[in-house]
């Protein structure tokens, strides 16, 4: 699978990495959400998702004994 770079300032909302950061602050959120659904909204409260990295050889319930 090969890799595309693109400049940064060549990234919009429709590229996942720029649209997570956006919405990762609330201020940005409410603008964003505002925006799309043409109303205005009093707060929004983002919660932040981090990834769990996973190994395939990682076993969770092994036993070793």
């Amino acid at each position: 699978m090969g890799t595309t770079s693109k400049r940064f300032q060549d990234l919009n909302l429709s590229n996942y990495f720029l649209f997570a950061a956006a919405a990762e602050d609330e201020g940005t959120s409410q603008l964003l959400l505002e925006t799309l659904l043409g109303i205005k909204i009093s707060g929004v409260k983002v919660s932040v998702e981090h990834p769990l990295l996973y190994s395939s050889d990682f076993r969770l319930f092994s036993k070793t004994w």
